[in-house]
């Protein structure tokens, strides 16, 4: 399925498991950032996991890529709705990346 993630149907609410994230996040405007962590929610049944590189950007790339560290991050996809098992900085660094990158799963409660 290719398309806009804002306009999945709710046939998909509660279906998934996973979802996988690598350069979703980081490549919409922060804006809709929130958007993007309630259709992760909706999306996954109870217990789903969301599997995520978050990237680093440095404050000269006026983006996308956006900045999208651990911080704003975990802001995202906070506790009780979410419980966040693993972040850690990628090692070793990939070189052809504009900063560092973390990988983080969280489950959804």
């Amino acid at each position: 399925r290719q398309q806009d993630i804002f306009t999945l149907p709710s046939a998909l609410d509660g279906h998934f498991d996973y979802l996988l994230e690598q350069t979703c996040l980081c490549a919409i405007d922060p804006v809709y950032h929130e958007d993007y962590a309630a259709l992760a929610g909706r999306m996954l049944r109870p217990g789903g996991e969301l599997l995520a590189v978050l990237m680093e950007v440095p404050p000269h790339i006026e983006g996308p890529p956006y900045h999208t560290p651990p911080k704003v991050a975990r802001s995202l996809f906070p506790p009780p709705d979410w419980e966040e098992l693993h972040l850690s900085e990628v090692q070793p660094r990939n070189p052809d990346r504009p900063g560092p990158e973390h990988t983080a799963v969280w489950r959804r409660q």
